[in-house]
């Protein structure tokens, strides 16, 4: 049986890397994983935020199945999972980082595992295998320090001070790089290759960075590297929103979000953008050497030819798009096309993948390369044979389904042609993929055709994918 190691961002952007996007020179380790495999440029996420998609993920489940769909849910529904279900087949499981599986925020100690309230009591502990993992170092929200990193920050000289930071006056953290969360991240995983393994035993290990999640405080040093750096401008303005639902406006002029929530509610600048823009390369960089330490962890051990790589993100940033910010339903190629990368000496020079690939795929596709059944409570295809031995591609289109707590239903349809978006409170968004890539106008009304044909596609869809678990054991 082979090894997996799944690499997981945090609001990650496809045009973040260089594999992607030809402007971008500073993630030489990750363009190095898309050279030495597959790197797919349609993979969509099932859910636009963190919770419902990293349970998507891990149970290779739409989330109309799964049934967590939005964060701030206390929920037991990250079970089954393909976790539990190779730790069952006698794999090693292992994660550091972010988890999120259980909410940040909770009245109830007992209710989440992940909450601040819960590692707030210093003699908290995290019960294991957790949804199926043996090992865990956990990292709670964005280089705070709570749970297993607040004790490994502290302990290895960091201090309050250092985890200050001004988005006006001074966007980082006068934080040594050693002390971040991502260098937690890598250190604990190279620690995993080296030290913890069980040797002979294949594993499933996750390395979860919790950047580039906002808010944009990268270390000093990290950020000087690109604080001079001229950037790109974010694409889209004002006016390209007006044929949108309302809330893209209200998001716009930050109201649709309580104050409070996803920063601070005021007019965000060129220059904030600037700085914005910059952190956030400065973030992907720090990743990006993060990755590094980590391959070459695997390459020392041995490792490389037995172990299928995969880099992916649980949803993207809208970065200043439109003049938007954050995450949420709003449903550009920015928030919810991510990077899928597969590496492994046997997919070297796979080149790009075009094809539809959802985050529900992901984890089946991996159990392909390792030789394994899907478990029936999957929904997820794999598409390893597809990509090792060519034929029809499997997938043809993709769902991504929120609902958040004051928000309607709604859901999209994304094909090679046409982005649908069909909402409960009747509201449509209809993009060209083909002759509108930027996504700048919603055809809805112009369309009515396409419409329909769409909304008998999305129909079909929701038919077809709806959950065929459990297993018949009988008739009667």
């Amino acid at each position: 049986m082979k090894n997996i190691l799944l690499i997981l961002t945090d609001q990650q952007r496809k045009d973040a890397l260089g594999c992607y996007n030809p402007n971008i020179d500073f993630t030489p380790n990750i363009d190095s994983l898309a050279e030495n495999g597959v790197c797919f440029t349609n993979n969509f996420v099932a859910n636009p935020v963190c919770t419902p998609n990293r349970i998507s993920i891990f149970t290779g489940r739409y989330v109309k199945n799964h049934g967590v769909h939005s964060n701030g849910l206390i929920t037991r529904k990250a079970s089954p999972n393909i976790v539990e279900y190779l730790k069952g087949k006698g794999y090693q499981t292992a994660s550091f980082g972010k988890i999120h599986f259980e909410p940040y925020t909770c009245d109830f100690i007992e209710d989440s595992r992940e909450s601040f309230k819960y590692w707030n009591n210093k003699e908290a502990k995290l019960e294991l295998p957790y949804y199926g993992f043996e090992i865990v170092e956990l990292t709670v929200r964005h280089t705070a320090p709570v749970a297993h990193y607040g004790k490994w920050f502290y302990e290895n000289g960091g201090t309050d001070e250092m985890l200050e930071f001004d988005e006006f006056k001074k966007p980082y953290r006068n934080m040594p790089a050693n002390l971040h969360d991502s260098t937690f991240v890598a250190e604990k995983t190279v620690d995993f290759l080296k030290n913890r393994r069980i040797p002979g035993k294949p594993f499933l290990a996750v390395a979860s960075f919790p950047d580039p999640h906002f808010p944009f405080n990268p270390p000093k040093e990290y950020y000087d590297k690109f604080k001079d750096m001229e950037i790109e401008i974010p694409k889209g303005k004002e006016e390209d929103l007006i044929g949108r639902p309302p809330r893209y406006m209200e998001h716009y002029r930050r109201e649709y979000y309580p104050k409070g929530t996803y920063g601070p509610a005021y007019e965000i600048d060129d220059e904030i953008t600037r700085k914005r823009i910059i952190s956030t390369h400065a973030m992907n960089n720090l990743i990006d050497d993060c990755v590094g330490k980590i391959m070459k962890a695997l390459k020392d051990e041995n490792l490389v030819d037995d172990t299928l790589v995969i880099y992916t993100s649980d949803h993207g940033e809208l970065l200043g798009d439109f003049g938007l910010w954050y995450k949420g339903e709003f449903f550009f190629d920015c928030s919810i096309n991510v990077p899928l990368i597969m590496s492994n000496p046997s997919l070297k020079g796979g080149g790009a993948i075009t094809d539809m690939v959802s985050s529900i795929d992901i984890i089946p596709t991996a159990l392909g390369f390792a030789g394994i059944d899907l478990p029936a409570f999957s929904d997820g295809l794999s598409h390893f044979e597809r990509i090792i031995h060519g034929g029809k591609w499997q997938r043809d289109y993709t769902l991504t389904e929120y609902r958040g707590k004051e928000e309607v239903n709604c859901i999209c349809y994304t094909d090679k042609e046409y982005k649908f978006v069909y909402y409960e409170n009747g509201n449509r968004e209809l993009t060209d993929r083909i002759n509108d890539p930027d996504e700048l106008r919603n055809i809805y009304h112009e369309e009515p055709d396409t419409i329909v044909r769409y909304e008998k596609k999305l129909l079909q869809a929701l038919v077809e994918t709806k959950s065929d678990y459990p297993e018949y054991t009988g008739r009667a």
